[in-house]
């Protein structure tokens, strides 16, 4: 059984882990894509790789949603016990993609506005 310090560095280590990645994937896979399209695949990917679920009903640590659903569909009955992680998963995942579609188009909303404002600088001052 973990300790809650061993858990707490495990999850850290997970979250880190995580946001290392999507940061490579943004920069090497998804570098073509406009900022919108961009952040809606990394909040997808965000979102199904950190929404949390409680493995069982008697367990009071949680898990990625995506874990826990895959394998309490495949092997702790079937897709009865995998349906609450699941809709988490999805609603994670839905959550994080809207929050990544609207920061990717403010983005690059103040990307335009930056370039606008050098090509015709203020000469009133």
């Amino acid at each position: 059984m973990l300790t809650t310090g061993s858990y707490l560095t495990g999850l850290a280590i997970y979250l880190l882990s995580t946001m290392a990645g999507l940061m490579i994937v943004n920069r090497w896979w998804l570098s073509a894509l406009a900022s919108r399209w961009r952040g809606l695949w990394l909040g997808l990917m965000a979102g199904a790789l950190i929404t949390p679920a409680h493995p069982n009903s008697e367990t009071l640590t949680w898990a990625p949603a995506l874990i826990v659903g895959s394998f309490n569909f495949l092997f702790d009955g079937g897709l009865s016990t995998a349906l609450v992680p699941l809709v988490l998963l999805t609603l994670g995942m839905a959550l994080c993609a809207v929050v990544g579609w609207v920061w990717g188009g403010r983005r690059e909303r103040n990307a335009k506005t930056a370039l606008s404002e050098s090509e015709f600088p203020n000469t009133s001052s």
